[in-house]
C-alpha cells in the first residue's frame, strides 16, 4: 500500500500548505503526481483546478515551508520580530517558545510570545497586524496566510487570488 502511486501522489499533494485529502485527491485525479507538476501548471496559468489563496501561497512556497532551520536562524528571526515589535510598542518583550524552547535542535517554524507592560489585561486590536505589516514593508515577509486588523490588505499579494 505504501508504494501505491496514487497514495504517493496524494501524500505529495498534501505537502502543499492548505491542501487536505479532498483537494489532494482532486489534483491526483487530474493527473498530478508531484507538487512541482502542480506548480508548473499553476505558474503557466494551465492548472484546471481552482486553488484558494492560501493554497496558492502554499504551492509557491512549498519547499520553503518544508525546510528546517537551526537555532541560529530561529534566533535571527525572533530578533527581527522583536525589533519590529519595539518600533511600534517600545519596551515590548519577546519569548521564543515551541520546539525552540524545548531545544529540539531542528525547527520548522518560529513560535513567539510578545508581551508589553502597558498591555497586560488587553491586547491592542491592531497590534499583531501592525507588527506583521512592518515586517512585510521591511522585506522580511513575502506572503502571509492570515489577515489581522492593522494590516493594509491592499498591499499584499496582489498577484494571488
Amino acid at each position: 500500500m505504501q508504494q501505491d502511486p496514487k497514495r504517493k501522489a496524494l501524500r505529495q499533494m498534501m505537502l502543499i500548505w492548505g491542501v487536505g485529502q479532498s483537494k489532494g485527491k482532486e489534483l491526483v485525479d487530474a493527473g498530478y503526481g508531484t507538487f512541482q507538476d502542480v506548480r508548473r501548471d499553476f505558474e503557466s496559468g494551465k492548472l484546471p483546478i481552482p486553488l484558494y489563496r492560501n493554497q496558492c501561497i502554499g504551492l509557491l512556497c512549498c519547499e520553503d515551508l518544508l525546510e528546517k532551520m537551526d537555532a541560529d536562524e530561529v534566533e535571527a528571526i525572533a530578533a527581527l520580530v522583536k525589533q519590529e515589535a519595539n518600533v511600534h510598542f517600545p519596551n515590548a518583550q519577546l519569548q521564543t517558545l515551541g520546539s525552540y524552547r524545548r531545544r529540539k535542535g531542528i525547527y520548522g517554524d518560529v513560535d513567539v510570545l510578545i508581551t508589553h507592560p502597558n498591555h497586560v489585561r488587553s491586547v491592542p486590536p491592531t497590534g499583531l497586524g501592525t507588527i506583521v505589516q512592518g515586517l512585510r514593508r521591511n522585506g522580511h515577509i513575502a506572503y502571509h496566510l492570515t489577515n489581522h486588523p492593522g494590516m493594509d490588505e491592499g498591499e499584499y499579494d496582489g498577484s494571488l487570488p
